[in-house]
C-alpha cells in the first residue's frame, strides 16, 4: 500500500524526516527508513516496507507513575518528613471557569536532603502515618539559598 502525503513546512522544520501516520501496534512505534529530506510542498510516497518498527522507549519520554506530583518544599521541620505544596486545576461547570486549588501533602524524605524552596517530585508510596502517603523521588531544582 502506498500513501501519498504532501511535505508541509512544519515537517520540514523538524529536520525533514517524514514519519508516516500509521496506527500504533502493540506498543511499537513506526519510523520511515528513508533519510532523504523532502522539500516543502513535495509529494512523498512511502511504502509499507519502507517503515521500521521502533521501541516506544526511543520515541516517547518515560512515563511517570500514576499519582506523581511536582511541587515546592514549604517545610522541613519534622524528622524525615517534608511538606510539599502544589496546585490542582479545578473546573466549575456551572460558571464554566477554572481555578487553582492549593494542596499540601506530607512526603517521606529518608536522607533529609531537601531544603525549603526546592522543587521536588513525589510519588505515592506505602502509607507511613495518617497523612504521610508520598515518598520523595527526586529533587528537580535546588533552592539557591
Amino acid at each position: 500500500m502506498i500513501r501519498r502525503l504532501v511535505m508541509t513546512p512544519a515537517r520540514a522544520a523538524r529536520g525533514g524526516a517524514f514519519v508516516p501516520r500509521l496506527p500504533p501496534r502493540l506498543g511499537v512505534a513506526w519510523r520511515a527508513l528513508s533519510t532523504a529530506a523532502p522539500t516543502p510542498g513535495e509529494l512523498v510516497a512511502v511504502d509499507e516496507e519502507d517503515v521500521e518498527r521502533v521501541a516506544l522507549d526511543e520515541v516517547m519520554s518515560p512515563k511517570l507513575p500514576k499519582g506523581t506530583r511536582t511541587g515546592i518544599v514549604t517545610s522541613t521541620k519534622m524528622d524525615k518528613t517534608i511538606t510539599v505544596q502544589f496546585y490542582k486545576r479545578k473546573y466549575v461547570p456551572k460558571y464554566d471557569v477554572y481555578y487553582n486549588k492549593k494542596v499540601k501533602v506530607f512526603a517521606h524524605d529518608e536522607t533529609e536532603e531537601c531544603r525549603e524552596g526546592d522543587k521536588v517530585r513525589v510519588v505515592p508510596g506505602e502509607k507511613r502515618t495518617k497523612r504521610k502517603k508520598y515518598v520523595l523521588e527526586s529533587i528537580i531544582k535546588r533552592n539557591a539559598v
